[in-house]
């Protein structure tokens, strides 16, 4: 997953989803971030923060996403 790259969850979050926008509907949104530095308890290459069309970025377990289109 990179910089660019146009994702969705792969399946309807739920209130339980890490990183999960508010709306109901979260639609596509566009990778930001694409790792965290790791730490102790936190394996930040497993994690990415995505843009999503509400104007919210949020940090997404990367395993929870599909990607839409790859950026070259």
């Amino acid at each position: 997953m990179q910089i660019g790259n146009l994702v969705t969850f792969n399946k309807v979050p739920g209130v339980n989803t890490p990183g999960a926008p508010r709306s109901v509907q979260p639609g596509v949104g566009t990778v930001v971030k694409d790792s965290h530095a790791s730490g102790l308890m936190f394996g930040g290459e497993f994690w990415c923060d995505v843009l999503w069309p509400s104007g919210e970025v949020t940090k997404c377990f990367k395993k929870d996403l599909n990607i839409i289109e790859r950026m070259k």
